[in-house]
């Protein structure tokens, strides 16, 4: 199977590959396909995964007060962190691990496997400054 896991047909001399922006040839795709695409896959599931593993966010999460920890509360390990991840080799089927929102479900199918879930949490600096108590003292004062 090729890398990234896709479809593809051979019509005589020339195989066409099937993604979500349509079909094109693999043989005159260069250097950006053949290095590119598998460059960007490993460091969307490798490299974010151990960003996952290690500060238990990305800084998609950071920014927006989520972190990943593990069903029982801890770290996600570094081999859950991936496999949360893995929704990328789906290509245009990765929605289907978001079917579980449709009943209600707050993790995603991977998180499922994973025993991972995604909590909020937020920073001392943003909760007092929803509150109107940035930069102020015990006292009341700036």
């Amino acid at each position: 199977m090729a890398f990234p896991p896709f479809v593809y047909a051979q019509f005589g001399n020339i195989y066409l590959a099937s993604l979500p922006f349509g079909p094109f040839n693999v043989y005159n795709d260069g250097l950006l396909y053949v290095v590119g695409m598998p460059l960007a896959l490993a460091w969307s599931i490798i490299v974010r995964g151990i960003m996952a593993s290690r500060t238990g966010s990305t800084p998609g999460k950071r920014m927006r007060g989520l972190r990943v920890i593990s069903e029982s509360g801890t770290r996600v390990s570094l081999s859950a962190g991936i496999i949360r991840r893995l929704s990328f080799l789906l290509g245009p089927a990765a929605w289907l691990d978001w079917v579980p929102a449709l009943r209600g479900d707050r993790q995603r199918i991977l998180d499922h496997l994973a025993e991972t879930r995604v909590i909020v949490t937020i920073p001392d600096t943003v909760a007092a400054a929803s509150h109107g108590t940035a930069g102020k003292t015990r006292g009341g004062r700036s």
